[in-house]
Formats: structure tokens, sequence, C-alpha cells
């Protein structure tokens, strides 16, 4: 599918369901809006996945889908 990617501004992201991959959302800055019920909401599988995304899975209303949310910050130590 299509990634929509998101500009430096302040974007607001409005999710009513289906399957949606965005980029380049800035936590604090950028909102999200759901279009869905408080039980849909509350039912939804949240993970993340080893490259960082946040994956919101609500079943049979479709997954979204925020690549590259959190930063690998494992120390790295050299000896």
């Amino acid at each position: 599918g299509e990634t929509l990617e998101l500009t430096e501004a302040v974007d607001v992201v409005f999710y009513d369901g289906g399957d949606a991959t965005i980029s380049n959302f800035d936590l604090g800055t950028d909102l999200l809006w759901f279009f869905l019920t408080l039980e849909q909401i509350e039912a939804a599988d949240n993970r993340f996945s080893g490259e960082g995304n946040l994956i919101i899975d609500f079943g049979d209303f479709g997954t979204l889908t925020f690549l590259s949310i959190v930063e690998d910050s494992t120390p790295t130590v050299a000896i």
C-alpha cells in the first residue's frame, strides 16, 4: 500500500478505519484524531516492530502503522 508522508509543519491525521501507513509523524507536534468508537479503540492491539514502527491493529476495522516512530535507543558498548 501507499505511505502518507507528513510535512515539517504541524500535521493532523484523521483515522476512520482501513489500512494506513504514516511516515514522519512527530510525537508531541502532530495530532491524531480517531473516528472510531471507544470500544474499537479499547480493543486495539498496539505493538512496536523491531524497526521502531508503531502498529495499531483494530482487527476487522484496519491497521494503522506509524513508520520509525521511535528510534532504537539500545546503548552500544565497545569493549
